[in-house]
């Protein structure tokens, strides 16, 4: 049985910009975790079919006013949530500063 975790946040930069920035988190996580991922619309769709990850998938949901990140996760990876979204939330904290 997958848990899920679900991370919301707010932002007020341009639809484009956000888009830009979800998909420099996709690549990020796909060079360290080896996730493939893709575009569907105003969502990044991604899966982890090895490593350490293995079993994860998700979306990475883009709005004119917020960004969406669930993440279906294995049981054994579920022991980990509480860092995960805390890398999580890191991430997004860190992407959506204005420069």
């Amino acid at each position: 049985m997958n848990k899920v975790l679900i991370v919301t946040r707010n932002h007020n930069i341009p639809l484009q910009s956000a888009r830009s920035k979800a998909c420099d988190v996709a690549k990020k996580m796909q060079s360290s975790l080896g996730i493939s991922w893709s575009w569907c619309a105003d969502m990044i769709k991604f899966d982890c079919p090895s490593g350490v990850g293995k079993g994860t998938s998700g979306t990475l949901e883009v709005t004119d006013r917020l960004i969406r990140v669930t993440v279906s996760m294995p049981l054994m990876i579920s022991l980990m949530q509480g860092k995960l979204e805390a890398e999580i939330n890191a991430e997004l904290d860190a992407c959506l500063v204005p420069r």
